[in-house]
């Protein structure tokens, strides 16, 4: 029995590095009673270091480490993962979500480049600097939408909340009220290709397709934390953040040192699963009884 691991950026974050140079965790990657699978939004936020000359050394110091400790396959991009499953190709489950062995070889190749020589090839370099401005302009338009959402319906939200389970009971019923015209308006825009009857089997069995599902559920969630929870201060990263946790779907453990809207959102898609969002220093804890 193996347990599943991905990371958050913000594992890394501040000391964090040095406490997960740990021999327990090194024995049990060995042993892949520890299985760590990386994601495609954790190693593009890791690769954008590139560009801050000051984070150059970090990085050329955190890589290494990185790939040394993914002991199992790194995930498709989400509209890769997303047309896999909605598409219902006839697919194994390692093809359906991980990349293929020649893939993860190229990538390894030019992240090697890149800690050698400190350069990456053009093409591959133009791939993390686009993703990172894309992401950023995204961030910036749904942090807008979201202080929107705070200003317009937070009153009216809140009057019908007196108990803190009246506000999960609410916020679920915003959530199931209207994912499926998001996740149809979404298919349509975002996943063209896919045939009409991919939203209709979807929405007819949204198990079927979790890692969607649970991606929808996610981006819906965003919207109502930003009116639900006015305490809470909004993050412009929880697009990201969503599209993390979703690769959760099939893991056990996300390491994350996050406070804010992640663990809000872990706690709504996962909160009873018997998953764990554990804290960089509480992880190499729980290593104790593995």
């Amino acid at each position: 029995m193996c347990t599943k691991v991905i990371f958050d950026r913000s594992a890394f974050a501040s000391n964090s590095i040095e406490e997960l140079h740990d021999d327990r965790l090194l024995s049990l990657l060995k042993d892949e009673r520890i299985i760590v699978h990386h994601s495609p939004i954790f190693l593009e936020e890791t690769l954008q270091m590139y560009y801050n000359n000051n984070l150059l050394p970090q990085l050329k110091k955190e890589l290494p480490f990185i790939l040394r400790i993914c002991n199992g396959k790194y995930f498709r991009h989400k509209f890769e993962v997303w047309k896999n499953e909605l598409g219902e190709k006839d697919l194994s489950y390692e093809d359906k979500y991980f990349l293929s062995d020649e893939d993860e070889d190229l990538f390894k190749e030019n992240v090697s480049s890149l800690i050698m020589t400190e350069k990456l090839g053009g093409k591959e370099l133009n791939q993390i600097r686009r993703k990172s401005m894309e992401s950023e302009k995204s961030a910036i338009e749904h942090r807008e939408l979201y202080k929107w959402l705070r200003d317009e319906y937070t009153s009216e939200f809140t009057d019908n909340i007196h108990t803190p389970d009246e506000r999960e009971k609410l916020i679920d019923w915003y959530v199931k009220e209207h994912i499926d015209s998001f996740a149809e308006k979404f298919i349509k825009k975002r996943l063209p290709n896919l045939p009409d009857i991919a939203y209709v089997n979807w929405k007819k069995d949204k198990d079927k397709y979790p890692y969607f599902t649970n991606y929808a559920k996610g981006i819906m969630y965003s919207a109502v934390y930003a009116f639900g929870e006015p305490n809470q201060r909004l993050d412009k990263n929880a697009l990201a953040d969503v599209g993390i946790l979703m690769y959760l779907t099939d893991a056990d453990i996300i390491v994350s040192n996050d406070t804010r809207f992640m663990s809000f959102a872990f706690d709504y898609l996962y909160g009873n699963s018997g998953k764990n969002y554990l804290s960089t220093k509480d992880f190499i804890e729980s290593l104790k009884f593995i």
